[in-house]
């Protein structure tokens, strides 16, 4: 399965994923933003565990060229099982478009999360395989594979996720 992966990015708010991006509406920019008016979501290729610290710089100008603020992990928003982990705007920000370079803000497409203290890493629990007898192997990844003598559940080895994006384009939308 190889490490989890960034397979698509989008920017929303607490209530709509897909809202400024890739969907388009304009953000109404505020002088102090409340948390969550801006939520940038990314979406790995399979469920993902993650702990501690983890960031997400947000960009701003047509280019994405410099950085805006720093948006922080919220387990809360995040759904790991079907692997999105949602990065939110602090409150207090200053969105307003005399704050804005361009008034266009954004994640760049070969940009990477920091992970800090914490990390982002394959789930742990996920069930691989079933036997011909109807019961699961434990699969950490060595040679040896056979069934646990523990109630038989599969487990995987908890691999780091990669830091790159890698997407097909910026993920921007502007503010007014």
């Amino acid at each position: 399965m190889g490490d989890p992966t960034v397979i698509m990015c989008t920017i929303g708010n607490l209530t709509d994923k897909t809202k400024f991006y890739p969907d388009g509406d304009t953000f109404t920019g505020v002088a102090s933003s409340t948390l969550g008016d801006i939520v940038v979501y990314a979406y790995f290729n399979e469920p993902v565990a993650v702990v501690g610290d983890v960031n997400i710089v947000l960009k701003q100008a047509t280019a994405l060229g410099s950085d805006f603020a720093t948006l922080t992990f919220r387990r809360s928003v995040s759904n790991l099982d079907a692997g999105i982990v949602a990065f939110e705007l602090a409150a207090s920000v200053d969105t307003q478009t005399s704050a804005v370079t361009n008034n266009t803000l954004g994640i760049l497409s070969n940009d990477s999360f920091t992970e800090n203290t914490g990390r982002v890493m394959k789930y742990s629990d996920i069930i691989l395989s079933e036997t011909r007898d109807e019961g699961l192997r434990l699969d950490d990844g060595g040679s040896d594979e056979g069934p646990s003598g523990f109630g038989n559940f599969a487990l995987e080895d908890g691999d780091k996720a990669e830091f790159l994006l890698q997407l097909d384009e910026n993920a921007s939308f502007t503010v007014s």
